[in-house]
C-alpha cells in the first residue's frame, strides 16, 4: 500500500505523461476553448484521430476543419491533406460521446481517459469566445457545408458539425437524378456537399436538408448530356411533348423518344 502521506491525485488533476503540448501538465489543463498541440495518429473518411498525451486521444470531425466551401480542395476526400505523425494545433470543444453523436461539456468526463472533441477551423482557432454550432442556431433556408456521415437506403445523413446531423433524401441530393444510380460513388462517406435547410425541429432534434439548386434556378449552362432532370409537361402536340425544366429552360420530347 502507498503511504498515507501521498494521497492519490484527484481525477480533475491527474498528471498527464508526454503531452504533445508542453504547456499541458495535468488533465485539468484540458479546458474548453484551449488551443493545444496534438499529433495525428490516423486519418479516416469522416475524422482525424489525434493523440494529446499518453493514453489521451482526440478526434477532429471533418465538419470542424473548413470555414468555407472554397477551402475544400478534394470534395470527395476532404481530409486527404492530413498526414499521420503531423503535429497540428486544435481547439478543445468538449468530450466526445460516441453513443449519441454529441459532444459533452468537459465537466461530464466519466472515464479516466476521455476522447476530446477538437476543431481546427481557422475561424474557431482565432475566435475570442468560440461557440460550437448547435441545432438551435440552424434556420430554415440557411445554407451550409455538410459532410456525408453515412448512406442509408433512401437518404444521406449529413453532419454540419459534430453535434448537428441532418437527413437529406436521395431525391433532394441533386438536380441531376442520374447521380442516384450510384450513390456510393457520387456521395462517398466523408464527402462534402453544399446543403440548405428545408425544415428544422429543434425540440425533436430533426433537421431536413436539400442539395438541389432549386430547379427553378437551373440555367442552360448547368445542363449536360446524360443528366436526368425533373420536368413539368406544359404542352402536348401530335409529334412532341413540351416540358418546362426550370424558369429559363424548356425541352421537347419527340414522339420516337417516348418509349
Amino acid at each position: 500500500k502507498k503511504a498515507a502521506a501521498k494521497p492519490e491525485p484527484t481525477p480533475t488533476d491527474d498528471a498527464v505523461a508526454n503531452a504533445i503540448d508542453e504547456g499541458i501538465k495535468s488533465m485539468s489543463d484540458f479546458t474548453f476553448g484551449r488551443v493545444t498541440k496534438c499529433k495525428i495518429v490516423s486519418v479516416r473518411a469522416t475524422q482525424v484521430n489525434v493523440q494529446l498525451a499518453d493514453n489521451i486521444q482526440g478526434r477532429i470531425d471533418v465538419s470542424e476543419v473548413f470555414d468555407k466551401w472554397e477551402d475544400i480542395k478534394d470534395r470527395k476526400q476532404p481530409l486527404r491533406f492530413f498526414r499521420p505523425k503531423q503535429i497540428i494545433s486544435a481547439r478543445i470543444l468538449g468530450i466526445h460521446d460516441a453513443r449519441n453523436h454529441k459532444f459533452l461539456p468537459i465537466s461530464h468526463r466519466s472515464g479516466k481517459f476521455p476522447v476530446f472533441e477538437l476543431s481546427v477551423k481557422p475561424s474557431f482557432l482565432q475566435a475570442a469566445n468560440p461557440s460550437p454550432l448547435n441545432l438551435e442556431q440552424v434556420q430554415v433556408g440557411s445554407t451550409w457545408v455538410g459532410f456525408v456521415n453515412n448512406v442509408a437506403d433512401d437518404c444521406l445523413w449529413i453532419n454540419l458539425s459534430p453535434n448537428v446531423r441532418g437527413r437529406l433524401r436521395l431525391m433532394d441530393a441533386s438536380d441531376d437524378l442520374s447521380l442516384l444510380a450510384d450513390v456510393e460513388k457520387h456521395y462517398p462517406v466523408g464527402s462534402a456537399m453544399k446543403v440548405h435547410v428545408s425544415a428544422v425541429d429543434a425540440d425533436k432534434g430533426r433537421l431536413d436538408l436539400s442539395a438541389k439548386q432549386r430547379s427553378d434556378k437551373l440555367v442552360f449552362e448547368d445542363v449536360s448530356v446524360g443528366m436526368i432532370l425533373p420536368g413539368r409537361v406544359t404542352k402536348v402536340t401530335e409529334r412532341q411533348v413540351i416540358m418546362q425544366l426550370s424558369k429559363s429552360i424548356v425541352g421537347a420530347v419527340d414522339l420516337i423518344d417516348m418509349a
